[in-house]
């Protein structure tokens, strides 16, 4: 076939198709992710929007072979109808050529950066919708938690899969026509940079057919598909990406051949294989004598490692299937040896050997990990990430389950009241509503009952399944009281228990071990004033425990002022109970009261405080009055006997000690009457002794 025109129009026509299946593909598809609201649809679509530019550029550059046809053409016509013509035609011909001109442009620069903008743009939105994907994938202790990448993966539940699949299936069909006969145009040399543009055709049919088979799987509840494509497409076209960005840079120092056509960088190599599975080698040898610029293919290198391939390819064969024997097995891990899916023993850390892959497998576990599992009234991934977690306020995405608790009964009413239990506004016959979330820490330790546990593919399924159960019996025996209070310690314990002895040995034989279990985000419901009215009884009950704590210290200081120590002053306290009984029994004897007294008085002056210093003073005043009447007494007696001996002296001489006593303070004077012949002299003060000095002063 020449290189005329025509040739080029068909190529020109052909792109015109495949760009017109491209784009119809790309919206029907994008129409289908927005229907099902599905992340894998919506993701093929954004991979059918990349072929666009390479068909646009495939119809650019076989337009401007058809234009440049044409104006040789024309040139060549001018040339025969005028000699003169032809002279001006040589002279300046390579200035008139600008169809010549555009075509090098393009095939220079404009292939070049049509490849670079489709590697730049399958790089980047593959990226930007694989992590898009992936950080729907929640971490757990048990591994990764794929629900909200399955939920994300079909959000319309009501789609309906026949039809998408059956739009899938048309797509499929008619875009396999369209690349098979694109693939056929492209074993004539002239159309060779077809293949472009039918190998990236072909790779959107792949992707239809893996979107319609994964549709298929929602009849019977299974959208593992569409949240595989979620992530495998993405996948795909960053792979796809990063291989025309190698090609481009391969391509610039790839050695070229004098008029040798450009292979562009977004013609794939991988895509290329589906355009001609039958003829695999074939391609292989191609990519290789393009790449390297000669008939690679025919060297001696390639002929001798051609020879050698297959033992080679045994050898190697044989490597990996010795090496697959062995087991390293590290410290912190155990490994389960199965052969044709039978246990058959447990591998402890160190090397250990199995059968050949794939008669025998070794799958480890990470036996030295603690693990955590999270149950409760919602799931661990609906929390607000930041959100503080109180009451009142919503720190949950989405409806959580409330846990019924037993009725409360605070001894006001007895089982045979109907009445009263029934006016009781404090107890509720129905009991409360609670959220509640339970930690189970746990890791494994047989590793042989692990693997073995009965009636359950994973153990954690069933342990969170007996958690769940306990915790729904614990709840319900329990007051909402009860396990917002001080109850929730001992509720942990007891679910700890209960935990354990359905997971032992005893019971389902799960090969874990519980170590701890823990509650926490008790709260009552969030709805109306339940919260509210709530949290004033827990500020109000904390008040109360305040006042409490306060009348407690105050108290001990009590005590302890009073005995020195509250120990001894409740010692001192039920000595003198006992006192007291002792009293009010008429059957007690004197000697037990007194004796009692004295074990009261020693545990007092033991003791020490305020209580054993009024007990010392006490017992001095006692002492100080005994004694002073005592010796008044004796003084008394004393006095009598010298009354007796001598009463008129004794008399006068007490009359005399009460004159003096009586005058002791006065300036009165007695002065005898008895008759003397001496001159007496008389010395009389008359100053009150009550008179200030000088108050009768002559110079005043």
């Amino acid at each position: 076939m020449t290189d005329d025109q025509q040739t080029y129009s068909r190529a020109t026509s052909a792109a015109l198709i495949g760009a017109a299946t491209q784009l119809a593909f790309a919206v029907m598809m994008a129409g289908l992710g927005l229907y099902a609201r599905s992340s894998g649809l919506n993701a093929a679509a954004w991979y059918l929007v990349g072929g666009l530019p390479i068909w646009g550029a495939l119809w650019l550059l076989y337009n401007q072979h058809r234009l440049e046809r044409i104006e040789v053409l024309e040139s060549q016509q001018l040339a025969s109808d005028d000699a003169r013509a032809a002279d001006l035609f040589n002279e300046a011909g390579q200035g008139l050529a600008t169809a010549r001109k555009r075509l090098d442009s393009f095939y220079k620069w404009g292939l070049n950066a049509v490849s670079i903008a489709v590697a730049v743009y399958l790089i980047a939105v593959g990226l930007a919708l694989f992590f898009k994907a992936w950080r729907q994938i929640d971490l757990t202790d048990d591994g990764r938690d794929y629900q909200r990448l399955l939920f994300g993966s079909l959000e319309n539940g009501a789609t309906n899969p026949w039809l998408v699949a059956g739009f899938c299936a048309v797509m499929a069909f008619l875009g396999f026509l369209v690349a098979r006969y694109v693939a056929g145009m492209t074993r004539v040399p002239a159309w060779r940079a077809l293949r472009g543009g039918a190998g990236y055709l072909i790779g959107n049919v792949v992707v239809i057919m893996l979107s319609g088979v994964s549709v298929l799987g929602m009849p019977f509840g299974y959208t593992w598909g569409l949240a595989a494509l979620a992530l495998g497409v993405p996948l795909l076209m960053v792979l796809l990406g990063a291989e025309t960005l190698l090609a481009f840079i391969f391509g610039i120092y790839r050695p070229r051949k004098a008029d040798e056509v450009v292979r562009p960088a977004f013609d794939s190599r991988l895509l290329g294989w589906l355009t001609s599975p039958e003829s695999m080698g074939k391609i292989v040898s191609e990519t290789l004598n393009y790449q390297f610029g000669f008939e690679i293919t025919r060297s001696w290198f390639y002929v001798l490692l051609g020879r050698a391939m297959a033992p080679l390819i045994a050898a190697g064969l044989l490597i990996l299937l010795s090496l697959s024997c062995v087991v390293l097995v590290s410290p912190q891990e155990g490994a389960v040896i199965t052969r044709q899916g039978r246990f058959v023993r447990v591998a402890e850390p160190g090397i250990s050997f199995k059968a050949p892959w794939p008669l025998g497998r070794a799958t480890k576990y990470d036996v030295g990990r603690s693990r955590r599992l999270v149950i409760g009234a919602y799931d661990e991934s609906q929390r607000i990430a930041g959100k503080a977690t109180l009451w009142t306020n919503q720190h949950i995405e989405g409806e959580s389950r409330l846990l019924p608790t037993a009725p409360r009964n605070d001894g006001l009413t007895s089982p045979s009241s109907e009445e009263a239990h029934a006016n009781d506004g404090r107890t509720s016959r129905l009991g409360g509503l609670i959220s509640m979330q339970v930690v189970i820490t746990y890791r494994i330790d047989d590793l042989e009952a692990y693997v073995n546990a009965t009636g359950a593919q994973r153990p954690e399924l069933l342990l969170k399944s007996l958690s769940e159960r306990h915790l729904g019996a614990l709840v319900a025996t329990r007051t909402i009281d009860d396990l917002l209070g001080e109850g929730r310690i001992d509720s942990g314990h007891g679910l700890l228990e209960s935990i354990r002895q359905d997971a032992g040995p005893e019971g389902y034989r799960l090969g874990l071990k519980i170590d701890e279990v823990l509650l926490y985000d008790i709260h009552p419901p969030k709805e109306g004033e339940v919260a509210v009215a709530f949290l004033e009884q827990v500020n109000a009950l904390q008040s109360q425990k305040t006042d409490i704590e306060n009348a407690q210290r105050d108290a001990i200081g009590i005590y302890s002022a009073a005995a020195g120590s509250q120990p001894e002053a409740l010692r001192i306290e039920e000595a003198i109970r006992r006192l007291t009984e002792l009293r009010a029994d008429p059957t007690t004897s004197r000697e037990d009261e007194l004796a009692q007294q004295a074990i009261i008085n020693r545990l007092i002056d033991s003791a020490g405080g305020e209580a054993a210093r009024v007990l010392a003073d006490a017992r001095l005043e006692r002492w100080q009055t005994a004694l002073g009447e005592q010796a008044e007494a004796a003084r008394f007696d004393f006095e009598r006997a010298a009354y007796d001996a001598a009463p008129d002296y004794f008399r006068s001489r007490y009359y005399l000690d009460a004159i003096g006593q009586a005058f002791a303070l006065s300036s009165r004077r007695v002065i005898s009457t008895v008759h003397s012949d001496e001159p007496s002299v008389l010395r009389l003060d008359l100053t009150d002794s009550s008179t200030p000095g000088g108050l009768f002063d002559a110079g005043e």
